[in-house]
């Protein structure tokens, strides 16, 4: 290898180590200023909308939850399968509008139902809560855009 080369390639990966350093503090920077709000407010499951509330209570709404969906585990499936069901139809070279149209129906009937029963659980949960706790889970359900939609910012 001539000195020229190597004499570039030095060149080459001082610049790459340059850039993967300054990639590097800026992004130590940007964490660092902006703390680290953003990964707790992209946060939109419904057990995060209880995160105002005691551990106690939102332990409570975990299990509440997850025994809520190991029981609707078949409306979920059904849902799935119609959506699967839906794409194959939909890459046929003929379109059946009908029978997609009849996918569409039991997908949505098993979404439905499926939404139905985690907001009944969801209920059933806040039911048990105090006046103040019931709001503190009503801010975050909100917070969250969960079952309770937050009114869009009025433009000026």
């Amino acid at each position: 290898m001539s000195e020229r080369s190597r004499n570039m390639l030095l060149i080459a990966s001082l610049a790459l180590n340059v850039f993967i350093a300054g990639g590097v503090i800026g992004g130590g920077y940007i964490w660092h200023t902006f703390g680290h709000s953003w990964t707790t407010e992209n946060r939109r499951g419904v057990r995060f909308a209880a995160e105002y509330l005691t551990p106690e209570q939102q332990k409570t709404l975990r299990q509440s939850l997850s025994a809520a969906r190991k029981d609707n585990v078949p409306l979920a499936d059904a849902g799935r399968a119609s959506r699967t069901e839906i794409a194959r139809l939909l890459a046929q070279d003929v379109v059946d509008p009908v029978a997609i149209s009849a996918e569409l129906t039991k997908a949505r009937d098993a979404d439905f139902a499926l939404r139905t029963r985690i907001e009944q659980t969801i209920v059933s949960f806040a039911e048990s809560l105090s006046p103040d706790d019931r709001k503190a889970l009503v801010d975050g359900l909100k917070k969250r855009n969960i079952i309770l939609r937050q009114a869009p910012a009025k433009k000026e």
